[in-house]
């Protein structure tokens, strides 16, 4: 069984898009519309963000301030560099 990643977006087809690009990848893929949910299960969780956007830390300090510069992934990305990119921050983690 393939590692498992959970896709996070306020869009349902990007987690669809998302979850195909992923799925071929060889990952066990889990889509979610809110992170909030999935943090309250498990604090521990490691995330990393695909974001179009600016990002407004004030507005998301408890979720940005724990987090490294290199865990976001500024979109439009490259559906063949994604899978790669997610490996590179799933081994800092481990680091």
């Amino acid at each position: 069984m393939g590692k498992r990643i959970m896709v996070v977006d306020d869009e349902s087809d990007v987690c669809f898009v998302l979850g195909k690009v992923l799925g071929e990848d060889g990952y066990v893929v889990v889509s979610s519309l809110l992170l909030q949910h999935f943090k309250r299960l498990d604090r521990k969780v490691k995330v990393c963000f695909l974001t179009a956007g600016e990002l407004y830390y004030g507005v998301y300090s408890d979720i940005f301030a724990s987090l490294p510069a290199n865990r976001f992934i500024r979109k439009p990305t490259d559906n063949e560099r994604l899978p790669n990119r997610i490996k590179d921050i799933i081994a800092d983690y481990t680091m």
